[in-house]
């Protein structure tokens, strides 16, 4: 059995927990922001040639501090250009604010196949937030870059985000 002392305790730090969490998602970014930050849930479109028209899902984490990681179901789409069993890393990069509310990034995650490097696949991306920060539209590139040897553009299309909120347990 908990403790009196113990009980206050633990109300006092999820009130804490609370207050804090709060305090966090009223600093997120907004449509005149020059600092992106947060999780968001993204679409990437394709609209270049092959499988324009097609879809996948990514998740990009947004740091304060410029830096960003996403993960990306591109791959299964991107498969024809590579040796079968590719897989790829979870993608690591920069984001700068080049406008208010708008932002350029680079990201790229590494390539192998049965264990033997193949280079990188880079994204580099435009987005725009909306109003509310809470969500963003933008165009994008995917580039393979092997190793000794220029950026291969392999497709391009647009993009549509939205950030992924605190749902808290009732």
């Amino acid at each position: 059995m908990l403790s009196v002392r113990r009980r206050a305790y633990m109300k006092i730090a999820a009130a804490l927990a609370f207050v804090m969490t709060a305090s966090a998602a009223d600093t997120g970014p907004s449509a005149n922001s020059t600092t992106l930050s947060g999780a968001f849930a993204v679409t990437a479109t394709i609209t270049s040639s092959p499988g324009a028209g097609a879809s996948v899902a990514a998740l990009a984490t947004y740091n304060a501090d410029g830096n960003l990681t996403a993960s990306t179901t591109a791959l299964n789409l991107l498969g024809v250009f590579f040796p079968f069993g590719t897989a790829s890393s979870t993608a690591h990069g920069s984001w700068v604010n080049t406008a208010p509310g708008v932002f350029s990034t680079t990201f790229q995650s590494m390539l192998s196949a049965r264990g033997n490097f193949l280079g990188y696949l880079r994204n580099r991306e435009t987005v725009r937030l909306d109003a509310s920060g809470t969500s963003y539209t933008g165009a994008w590139v995917i580039e393979f870059i092997a190793p000794g040897q220029p950026a291969l553009l392999l497709g391009g299309g647009t993009l549509a985000a939205t950030q992924i909120t605190v749902i808290p347990l009732q």
